[in-house]
């Protein structure tokens, strides 16, 4: 397949997704140009890597973040990931990636 170029964070550290080298995909905010990792579960090499605890997330699915187009801010819910699931605050911020 073709490969797509992704922009990720500097500080991006892989191994402390226990094993899983892929990059997580993230989405961004306009305020501060913060990420979260979309959704708490990504798939590396046909595996199913969860992302660890207490990352910042977005509650999305991977089919919803496929459909996203990038750059077109979209309505986000921010969380936290805690055992593969993206826990919201209730909270709703515009997020694109």
């Amino acid at each position: 397949g073709e490969e797509i170029e992704e922009d990720y964070d500097d500080n991006y550290n892989s191994g402390a997704l226990g094993g899983c080298y892929c990059p997580a995909t993230h989405l961004r905010t306009r305020q501060g140009n913060f990420s979260r990792v979309a959704g708490c579960i990504h798939i590396c090499e046909e595996r199913n890597c969860t992302v660890e605890h207490d990352y910042p997330c977005y509650d999305i699915t991977l089919e919803e973040f496929s459909a996203m187009e990038v750059n077109a801010t979209q309505d986000c819910f921010p969380g936290i990931c805690s055992n593969g699931t993206c826990v919201t605050t209730g909270e709703q911020e515009k997020c694109f990636k």
